[in-house]
């Protein structure tokens, strides 16, 4: 961080971008990169290149990534006080939302909440989902669903019997029957799909985009909404 405090100070601008290895530099009429930058080390490879079409892809790349990174002052302080940094991702990828799903389910260490479409709850238990939610109950996870409560009791409750007494579900209202899947993970983490076909069996052929956030903001509607929603149904 030292190094980025100096080069603020003979920078006109500066953006972090997360995530990023490698250098590259840009021109009108040149381009010069390396896929590999280490800290006081010079780099043993270098690419260089003036022509015109490798120079325009440059200056595309380059763009694109300004666009998404945050100014370099702001990253610094977020360090400095130890503050987490707010994020909302697209995700378009079903193989990848079904992956962040698992996982966020995984990473859960106070509760889960989560609202989800009637046919939902079919095509999770064929993911292996539903033993990923009982393990977390069975941790000390608190877990509450809004779901349709007739196909959780035909298809699941009595597979499960048992297995789901930790789990807490209340009936989904109508008012808040959409085409969405939500999940909070601990109140930090949200995780928002769209279903683009209700009929599909398969997860993956069922979904649409997803969205990904911790941003204050978006969470504490969406907090509210299942709050309310659980209240109505009890």
């Amino acid at each position: 961080m030292h190094y980025c405090k100096e080069m603020l100070l003979i920078a006109d601008e500066m953006r972090h971008f997360e995530g990023f290895s490698g250098a590259l530099a840009v021109s009108n009429i040149e381009y010069m990169g390396t896929p590999n930058l280490r800290e006081k080390q010079l780099s043993e490879f270098l690419i260089y290149s003036n022509e015109k079409e490798i120079v325009e892809q440059q200056q595309i790349l380059f763009n694109t990534l300004w666009e998404k990174a945050i100014p370099a002052k702001q990253r610094i302080k977020e360090i400095e006080l130890g503050i987490k940094r707010e994020f909302a991702e697209t995700i378009r990828d079903p193989t990848e939302i079904r992956k962040l799903f698992s996982k966020l389910l995984e990473s859960a260490e106070k509760d889960i909440l989560s609202i989800s479409t009637p046919n939902t709850i079919k095509r999770i238990e064929k993911l292996g989902i539903i033993n990923q939610i009982i393990k977390a109950a069975n941790l000390g996870i608190k877990v509450r669903l809004l779901i349709d409560s007739h196909t959780f009791n035909e298809k699941i409750n009595d597979k499960y019997g048992g297995e789901l007494a930790q789990i807490k579900y209340h009936k989904l209202i109508k008012s808040l029957q959409s085409f969405v899947i939500s999940m909070i993970v601990d109140e930090s983490l949200l995780l928002v799909i769209d279903i683009k076909d209700e009929s599909q069996e398969n997860f993956e052929d069922s979904i649409g985009l997803a969205t990904f956030t911790n941003i204050r903001s978006t969470l504490d509607i969406y907090l509210s909404l299942f709050e309310k929603g659980w209240h109505q149904s009890e």
